[in-house]
């Protein structure tokens, strides 16, 4: 190789280099661009969010009595409001009380904030040996209770709580809601269940709830009857049974996502649950609706 073809090989060598730097830099430009992208849109959409929560007709409504949400600020404590971390407290945000029912778990049994978790947002990720025990005591002889949840399978025989009467023994008319395993281990349905009775008392199943799915669940409990609504809707297969002279719905603390009774924990649930909404009254009709419609569009429900 002569002179000048030695210096060409080398300005090329060079030139290279300084080629693969640029388009280092470009690609760094460009992903912290995307990067910076996707943090915009996520906080778009959780002050999105945040003004569906403020303006939903939740505490409009008279007679709530327990509302947990992820989306607002004060639903959390800020250092624990970050993705994996857990959880110690789920804060009520109730505007219509000022003693808030917070709920609370201790130890290594906490849920675990999840940032992106239904429809783009926020919720509590349960791992089937998380709780959490609310700490005033609400309910009645009527209830209304909405739920967003998304359950991992149950097995075949088993059950998983939802929300249910701190330190209630089995079956003595206590507000009860759970998922229920079906007959087929391999079968990613089950039925959700609310219990609010004693050998006499009243429930509601609903058959077909799919696993990994979000759903809104809804629970009208008139005293003499109790109706349950999936996505607004209570068609599909299902039973139901009342007689009021058997029920002892005193107002108590709850439990949520495992059940205590008293001395040993057990049916914890494996998923997430997004929003509860609890008033000590049977709402109308109409006011379930709002609520259903509201909860629907902020999770990407349809209803």
């Amino acid at each position: 190789m002569n002179y000048k073809n030695a210096k060409i090989t080398k300005y090329r060598k060079a030139f290279s280099l300084i080629e693969l730097s640029i388009v280092i830099l470009i690609i760094g430009i460009l992903v912290a661009g995307v990067t910076q992208s996707s943090r915009l849109i996520n906080a778009m959409r959780l002050q999105s969010a945040r003004s569906q929560t403020l303006g939903s007709p939740v505490s409009s409504i008279p007679n709530l009595v327990m509302w947990y949400e992820p989306t607002m600020e004060q639903s959390f404590d800020l250092n624990e409001a970050s993705d994996g971390l857990e959880v110690s407290t789920w804060f009520d945000i109730n505007l219509q009380s000022t003693s808030k029912n917070n709920a609370v778990s201790s130890g290594t049994q906490r849920p675990r904030y999840t940032a992106n978790c239904l429809n783009g947002l926020p919720c509590l990720k349960f791992d089937g040996n998380d709780y959490l025990d609310t700490t005033q005591n609400i309910g009645g002889l009527r209830a209304s209770i909405f739920l967003v949840i998304s359950a991992s399978n149950v097995s075949a025989g088993g059950c998983c709580t939802v929300l249910i009467n701190a330190n209630s023994a089995w079956m003595l008319g206590k507000v009860h809601f759970q998922l229920d395993g079906m007959a087929n281990l391999s079968s990613p349905t089950g039925v959700a269940s609310y219990l609010g009775y004693d050998t006499t008392g009243h429930y509601a199943n609903r058959n077909g709830v799919l696993a990994n799915t979000a759903y809104i669940y809804s629970v009208v409990d008139r005293g003499t009857s109790v109706t349950l609504y999936i996505n607004g809707a209570t068609s599909g297969a299902g039973t139901s049974a009342g007689n009021p002279s058997g029920m002892i719905k005193t107002p108590t603390t709850h439990n949520i996502a495992s059940w205590f009774d008293g001395t040993n924990r057990s049916r914890y649930l494996n998923g997430y649950i997004a929003e509860i909404i609890f008033y000590d009254r049977d709402l109308k009709n109409d006011e379930r609706v709002d609520i259903e419609k509201y909860l629907g569009k902020k999770w990407g429900i349809k209803i």
